[in-house]
């Protein structure tokens, strides 16, 4: 049962007040917000994918910066209540069938990938910032997958001995990497968020999508134009906020 005087503290929570004045699902939306306009992350016409995304606050403030252009895709284990204008899926961000799903909604990449995703602590810390170090480590890792060059990246971790090699990692992927600790984060909270901005690692291949085909070689004559008549074969292809 919680603590009383904690419990006390909460429902006077400035954020948590605010997020219900205006109709956001939790405090984590100004986290985002202030992230967001400082570091000018999130366009009219962005495609943002928002791992983790239930309880859906994230979702909301991605919406309303976007445009009629604008896409956001977001993903939980839990199911997450509609957000208008927003994509929502239910399942396993590591499920081949639930990545296939996310490169059909956007097979040209996103320009910006979130993850307020968050393992389920068991007060062992060093346990606890280790999982979190593996989920931001598999956000990398879709980062290579999914993220436009010159995109960026948000993710929450918990610091701990794990995260000097994590944030290193991404200052090999971006051109700039940054430890965030937004206003809204809790005081005696462990959660930081590492920012990347400026992609500079090639997007792998996806099994979504045919790989692309081979360049001439400049030393060789271009190939012939297929016969008329005649079809070229394709292989078809086999995630709080």
């Amino acid at each position: 049962m919680p603590n009383p005087t904690w419990f006390r503290k909460r429902l006077q929570d400035p954020f948590l007040k605010k997020a219900h004045r205006e109709d956001l699902r939790s405090r984590a939306a100004y986290k985002l917000q202030e992230i967001a306009d400082k570091y000018k992350l999130i366009h009219s016409y962005s495609k943002v994918l928002d791992l983790g995304c239930a309880p859906g606050s994230w979702t909301q403030v991605v919406r309303r910066f976007l445009g009629p252009k604008g896409l956001v895709v977001g993903i939980d284990l839990l199911p997450v209540e509609p957000v208008e204008g927003a994509t929502l899926l239910q399942g396993d961000i590591t499920d081949p069938a639930m990545q296939a799903a996310i490169g059909r909604l956007c097979p040209g990449g996103f320009d910006l990938i979130l993850s307020d995703m968050a393992p389920h602590t068991t007060g062992i810390h060093h346990a606890d910032t280790e999982r979190s170090a593996e989920l931001v480590g598999l956000v990398l890792d879709l980062c290579g997958r999914w993220l436009k060059p010159g995109g960026a990246c948000l993710a929450k971790v918990f610091e701990g001995a794990e995260y000097p090699a994590l944030r290193q990692r991404a200052k090999g992927l971006f051109g700039f990497a940054k430890t965030v600790t937004p206003e809204a984060s809790l005081a005696r909270s462990r959660e930081v968020y590492l920012l990347g901005t400026g992609f500079r690692g090639a997007r792998v291949a996806r099994p979504d999508q045919p790989p692309p085909a081979p360049s001439p070689s400049p030393t060789e004559p271009p190939a012939p134009s297929p016969t008329p008549g005649l079809k070229m074969g394709r292989k078809k292809p086999a995630g709080e906020g």
